[in-house]
Protein backbone atom coordinates (compact mmCIF):
# COMPACT_ATOMS: atom_id res chain seq x y z
CA UNK A 1 0.00 0.00 0.00
CA UNK A 2 1.51 3.25 -1.32
CA UNK A 3 0.32 5.32 1.22
CA UNK A 4 -3.15 6.59 3.54
CA UNK A 5 -6.29 9.17 1.98
CA UNK A 6 -7.22 10.89 5.09
CA UNK A 7 -10.99 11.71 4.30
CA UNK A 8 -11.75 14.26 6.59
CA UNK A 9 -11.93 15.60 8.62
CA UNK A 10 -12.46 19.18 7.32
CA UNK A 11 -15.18 18.81 5.03
CA UNK A 12 -18.20 20.06 5.09
CA UNK A 13 -21.25 19.82 7.69
CA UNK A 14 -24.19 19.43 5.59
CA UNK A 15 -26.39 17.08 5.10
CA UNK A 16 -25.69 15.82 1.26
CA UNK A 17 -22.05 17.10 0.93
CA UNK A 18 -20.78 15.49 3.90
CA UNK A 19 -22.06 12.20 2.69
CA UNK A 20 -21.98 8.99 5.19
CA UNK A 21 -19.26 10.69 7.02
CA UNK A 22 -20.73 11.63 10.74
CA UNK A 23 -20.92 15.17 11.47
CA UNK A 24 -19.67 14.64 14.84
CA UNK A 25 -16.47 13.55 13.62
CA UNK A 26 -16.41 17.36 10.98
CA UNK A 27 -13.72 19.72 12.55
CA UNK A 28 -12.51 22.96 10.99
CA UNK A 29 -8.97 23.43 9.91
CA UNK A 30 -6.31 22.87 11.91
CA UNK A 31 -3.01 21.78 10.72
CA UNK A 32 -2.15 20.67 14.62
CA UNK A 33 -4.77 18.53 13.79
CA UNK A 34 -3.62 17.77 10.82
CA UNK A 35 0.08 17.19 12.21
CA UNK A 36 -1.29 14.95 15.43
CA UNK A 37 -3.31 12.57 12.62
CA UNK A 38 -0.17 12.49 10.42
CA UNK A 39 1.71 11.08 13.15
CA UNK A 40 -0.76 8.73 14.17
CA UNK A 41 -0.94 7.37 10.76
CA UNK A 42 3.10 6.87 11.21
CA UNK A 43 3.83 9.66 8.40
CA UNK A 44 2.05 7.38 5.90
CA UNK A 45 -0.54 10.30 4.46
CA UNK A 46 0.03 10.90 1.26
CA UNK A 47 -3.02 12.86 0.60
CA UNK A 48 -6.10 13.98 1.98
CA UNK A 49 -9.70 15.31 1.36
CA UNK A 50 -10.85 18.87 2.61
CA UNK A 51 -14.22 21.11 1.73
CA UNK A 52 -12.49 24.53 -0.06
CA UNK A 53 -15.99 26.28 0.98
CA UNK A 54 -15.00 26.13 4.54
CA UNK A 55 -13.43 29.17 6.89
CA UNK A 56 -9.45 29.13 6.75
CA UNK A 57 -9.20 26.28 4.45
CA UNK A 58 -6.59 28.13 1.93
CA UNK A 59 -3.57 28.77 4.61
CA UNK A 60 -4.65 25.27 5.95
CA UNK A 61 -3.78 23.83 2.22
CA UNK A 62 -0.34 26.02 1.61
CA UNK A 63 0.66 24.28 5.47
CA UNK A 64 -0.41 20.36 4.33
CA UNK A 65 1.30 21.32 0.52
CA UNK A 66 4.42 22.16 2.21
CA UNK A 67 4.44 19.02 4.21
CA UNK A 68 4.61 16.90 0.90
CA UNK A 69 1.07 15.53 1.16
CA UNK A 70 -1.42 16.56 -2.14
CA UNK A 71 -4.73 18.04 -1.47
CA UNK A 72 -8.19 17.18 -2.49
CA UNK A 73 -11.32 18.55 -2.90
CA UNK A 74 -14.35 16.47 -1.76
CA UNK A 75 -17.47 16.42 0.05
CA UNK A 76 -18.31 20.40 -0.35
CA UNK A 77 -20.89 22.51 -1.49
CA UNK A 78 -18.02 25.15 -3.28
CA UNK A 79 -18.76 27.85 -5.87
CA UNK A 80 -15.99 28.41 -8.13
CA UNK A 81 -14.90 31.10 -6.64
CA UNK A 82 -13.38 29.01 -3.63
CA UNK A 83 -12.68 25.87 -5.65
CA UNK A 84 -10.29 28.55 -7.73
CA UNK A 85 -8.97 29.88 -4.32
CA UNK A 86 -8.40 26.06 -3.04
CA UNK A 87 -6.52 25.38 -6.47
CA UNK A 88 -4.01 28.35 -6.20
CA UNK A 89 -3.42 27.21 -2.73
CA UNK A 90 -2.61 23.92 -4.24
CA UNK A 91 -5.07 21.80 -4.45
CA UNK A 92 -4.70 19.36 -7.05
CA UNK A 93 -7.37 16.64 -6.93
CA UNK A 94 -10.78 15.62 -6.58
CA UNK A 95 -12.02 12.93 -4.41
CA UNK A 96 -14.61 10.51 -5.96
CA UNK A 97 -16.10 13.59 -8.85
CA UNK A 98 -19.83 13.28 -8.60
CA UNK A 99 -20.23 12.40 -5.59
CA UNK A 100 -20.33 14.09 -2.07
CA UNK A 101 -22.42 16.69 -3.13
CA UNK A 102 -25.90 17.63 -2.41
CA UNK A 103 -28.65 15.10 -4.00
CA UNK A 104 -30.04 18.47 -5.58
CA UNK A 105 -27.88 21.44 -7.06
CA UNK A 106 -28.30 24.32 -9.73
CA UNK A 107 -27.88 23.50 -12.98
CA UNK A 108 -25.10 25.93 -13.47
CA UNK A 109 -23.81 26.98 -9.97
CA UNK A 110 -22.44 24.12 -8.51
CA UNK A 111 -19.26 22.35 -7.16
CA UNK A 112 -19.53 20.21 -9.91
CA UNK A 113 -18.59 22.18 -13.13
CA UNK A 114 -15.63 24.12 -11.81
CA UNK A 115 -13.93 21.05 -10.64
CA UNK A 116 -14.19 19.53 -14.21
CA UNK A 117 -13.41 22.93 -15.99
CA UNK A 118 -10.37 23.39 -14.44
CA UNK A 119 -7.47 21.69 -15.72
CA UNK A 120 -4.72 22.33 -12.52
CA UNK A 121 -7.05 19.89 -11.18
CA UNK A 122 -7.20 15.73 -11.95
CA UNK A 123 -9.65 13.33 -10.21
CA UNK A 124 -11.07 10.06 -8.61
CA UNK A 125 -13.97 8.48 -9.57
CA UNK A 126 -16.02 5.59 -8.08
CA UNK A 127 -16.53 3.92 -11.79
CA UNK A 128 -18.60 1.46 -10.86
CA UNK A 129 -21.59 2.52 -13.03
CA UNK A 130 -23.80 2.77 -9.61
CA UNK A 131 -22.10 5.28 -7.93
CA UNK A 132 -21.68 7.30 -11.31
CA UNK A 133 -23.85 6.95 -14.91
CA UNK A 134 -21.84 5.32 -18.18
CA UNK A 135 -22.85 8.81 -19.44
CA UNK A 136 -20.65 11.29 -16.52
CA UNK A 137 -17.78 8.75 -17.22
CA UNK A 138 -17.86 8.84 -20.68
CA UNK A 139 -17.98 12.41 -20.16
CA UNK A 140 -14.78 12.49 -17.78
CA UNK A 141 -12.75 9.98 -19.89
CA UNK A 142 -13.20 10.29 -23.48
CA UNK A 143 -14.29 13.93 -23.88
CA UNK A 144 -12.31 15.50 -20.68
CA UNK A 145 -10.36 19.45 -21.18
CA UNK A 146 -7.11 19.27 -22.62
CA UNK A 147 -5.40 19.65 -19.54
CA UNK A 148 -7.47 17.32 -17.45
CA UNK A 149 -5.18 14.89 -16.26
CA UNK A 150 -5.51 11.35 -14.71
CA UNK A 151 -3.02 8.39 -13.32
CA UNK A 152 -1.45 5.35 -15.09
CA UNK A 153 0.05 2.21 -13.42
CA UNK A 154 3.05 0.83 -14.99
CA UNK A 155 5.76 -1.08 -13.43
CA UNK A 156 4.58 -0.63 -9.62
CA UNK A 157 4.40 3.37 -9.62
CA UNK A 158 2.39 5.98 -11.27
CA UNK A 159 2.75 8.38 -13.72
CA UNK A 160 0.50 11.13 -14.64
CA UNK A 161 -0.60 11.26 -17.97
CA UNK A 162 -2.74 14.14 -19.56
CA UNK A 163 -5.86 13.41 -21.49
CA UNK A 164 -4.79 15.28 -24.68
CA UNK A 165 -1.70 13.13 -25.45
CA UNK A 166 -4.13 9.99 -25.80
CA UNK A 167 -5.63 9.02 -29.14
CA UNK A 168 -9.42 9.30 -29.69
CA UNK A 169 -9.39 5.58 -30.05
CA UNK A 170 -7.29 5.06 -27.02
CA UNK A 171 -9.94 7.54 -25.24
CA UNK A 172 -12.78 4.96 -26.18
CA UNK A 173 -10.76 2.08 -25.15
CA UNK A 174 -10.50 3.08 -21.74
CA UNK A 175 -13.73 3.73 -21.49
CA UNK A 176 -14.99 0.87 -22.98
CA UNK A 177 -12.99 -1.43 -20.83
CA UNK A 178 -14.66 0.35 -17.75
CA UNK A 179 -17.90 -0.39 -19.00
CA UNK A 180 -17.44 -3.88 -19.63
CA UNK A 181 -15.22 -4.25 -16.55
CA UNK A 182 -17.55 -3.05 -14.34
CA UNK A 183 -20.41 -4.89 -15.98
CA UNK A 184 -18.36 -7.94 -14.57
CA UNK A 185 -17.05 -7.17 -11.42
CA UNK A 186 -17.89 -4.98 -8.54
CA UNK A 187 -14.22 -3.25 -7.93
CA UNK A 188 -11.16 -3.28 -9.99
CA UNK A 189 -8.26 -0.55 -9.23
CA UNK A 190 -8.95 2.03 -12.66
CA UNK A 191 -4.96 2.38 -12.58
CA UNK A 192 -4.59 -1.32 -13.73
CA UNK A 193 -7.20 -0.89 -16.55
CA UNK A 194 -5.75 1.77 -18.00
CA UNK A 195 -2.02 0.81 -17.67
CA UNK A 196 -3.38 -2.56 -19.93
CA UNK A 197 -5.14 -0.26 -22.15
CA UNK A 198 -2.75 2.81 -22.85
CA UNK A 199 0.85 0.92 -23.31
Amino acid sequence: IPGIHLEGPHISPMDGPRGAHAVKHVRPPAIRLFDRLFAAAGNKVIYTTVAPDQPGIVPYIRSVVKRGVVVSLGHHAANAEQIAHAVDAGATFCTHLGNGLASTIHRHQNPLWPQLANDALAASVIADLHHLPPEMLKRIFIFPASGTSFYKYRNGSWNKIYAHELSPEQKKAVFDAFEKTFKELSYIHPGKVYGEIIE
